[in-house]
Order: C-alpha cells, then sequence, then structure tokens
C-alpha cells in the first residue's frame, strides 16, 4: 500500500513578520504584529531628507522608534517615525506617508 503526506506552505505561522498570512484587528497579538511587518519593509534611516506624501513639506528623519511600548497607533497604522520639517514642525509619522527625497 501506498501512503502519501501532503506539505503545504500554507501552514506557516501567522505571527511571523514575513508571513503572507492576513492579521485581523480582531487578532489578540494584531498591533504586534502590524509594528513588525512595518518595521522589517522600513527602508528609510535616521538622517534621511524625505517629503510628506500629498504635500510640498519636506524634512529630515530625526527618530525611528524601535521599542513596541514608544509607537503610537492612529487607525491600527503605527506611527514611529519622528520628522522635523523645514517649516519647524515636528510629525510623528507612518513610513508610508513618506517618500525618500534629495535635500534642496
Amino acid at each position: 500500500m501506498i501512503t502519501y503526506k501532503i506539505i503545504s506552505n500554507s501552514g506557516q505561522d501567522g505571527t511571523d513578520t514575513l508571513s503572507p498570512r492576513h492579521v485581523s484587528p480582531k487578532d489578540k497579538n494584531f498591533k504586534e504584529i502590524t509594528f513588525k511587518r512595518s518595521y522589517a519593509g522600513c527602508v528609510l534611516k535616521e538622517g534621511d531628507w524625505v517629503k510628506l506624501r500629498g504635500t510640498p513639506k519636506r524634512g529630515k528623519i530625526t527618530t525611528i522608534y524601535k521599542a513596541f511600548a514608544l509607537v503610537e497607533w492612529d487607525h491600527n497604522r503605527p506611527m514611529y517615525i519622528v520628522v522635523d520639517f523645514t517649516d519647524n514642525t515636528v510629525l510623528l509619522c507612518n513610513p508610508g506617508q513618506l517618500k525618500r527625497n534629495s535635500k534642496k
């Protein structure tokens, strides 16, 4: 008699940073998983010049929070990048709001 073992890639742990599994806001670890995934995909560094999307504001990244306890949340999005803009305003941003820009 022949027996088969089915091997599937869909058995990944959903809490893994690179897991393709969707995470619902109802999950108990939603915020931690979302922050880990966002931070892992962030290519911005401290000292980079950036532009705030949809506005003419340009500024320099002063701090990127790496600790989960320091992250603030806005509509289930982690805000962990502090940007000092040229018009003397300081904002806490999400990487999706920022675009790399060279200093003028």
